[in-house]
């Protein structure tokens, strides 16, 4: 298989050339919970053409706040985050990316936050003024991505609200029921992994890293959490967990 590197810490795969001709797109296991789901077989094709893979190791950047918007990505294996910087230099993490979704997208020709990997991350790659042609070319791939960034908004639009008006234990409580349901961190009905650290949670949901820790401690305690090596997350009581974060 051929690597080429287009920039320094970015490996672009190159697949050969038996398994190209939408071979990529048609059998990708995420296909159907992103951008490509509705799109023909032709259509793939032409979307597969356009399209190169690339690999990033944990803690790597996708790309960086302010950069020109040379590329959009979406997510085929692995967990991001993305990042904005605040004025007086703490970080926000404004969302957690999983497989299926798409970065990058802003009207203003430059990237509005950073993207980062957590764990190992392969990304479909496609260079923008390219993929912009196709969006007029095939407007249902279009209405799609705004379909899932209005959902995704309707998601911010939760997440502020949680973050006004919920103490840090309902806060918590909700943010581990909502990650045990996303079917890529899950191990099984109860059992999940959060691949990201303390730091990263508590940037996330606008509150300490003790609080964190104190918080998940006082869970497992009360028997509604069990935490293995720190990643595993298994919920004891889920509907006691769903009351708290309801505001119970």
């Amino acid at each position: 298989m051929d690597k080429i590197s287009t920039r320094p810490g970015q490996l672009t795969i190159k697949p050969p050339p038996f398994f190209r001709k939408g071979e990529r797109c048609h059998n990708c296991n995420r296909r159907e919970g992103s951008l490509c789901a509705v799109l023909t077989c032709d259509e793939l094709d032409r979307l597969d053409e356009i399209m190169t893979w690339v690999k990033k190791d944990p803690g790597q950047t996708i790309f960086t706040e302010g950069d020109n918007l040379e590329n959009y990505y979406n997510i085929k294996e692995g967990v991001a985050r993305v990042v904005k910087m605040l004025p007086d230099g703490r970080r926000a993490i404004l969302d957690f990316l999983f497989e299926g979704d798409f970065l990058g997208l802003n009207a203003q020709g430059h990237y509005a936050y950073s993207a980062e990997a957590i764990t190992p991350v392969k990304l479909c790659c496609f260079p923008r003024k390219r993929l912009q042609t196709l969006f007029e070319e095939i407007p249902k791939m279009e209405t799609r991505l705004l379909g899932i960034y209005t959902d995704k908004l309707v998601d911010g639009q939760k997440q502020l609200t949680d973050l006004g008006r919920k103490s840090p234990r309902e806060r918590l409580a909700a943010f581990l029921l909502n990650f045990s349901k996303i079917e890529g961190l899950k191990i099984s009905d109860d059992r999940f992994t959060l691949p990201m650290t303390r730091e990263d949670i508590s940037d996330y949901l606008g509150l300490t890293i003790e609080t964190i820790s104190r918080t998940l401690s006082a869970f497992a305690r009360e028997k509604l959490i069990k935490i293995e090596q720190r990643k595993i997350i298994t919920l004891l009581a889920p509907d006691k967990i769903q009351e708290i974060g309801e505001g119970g």
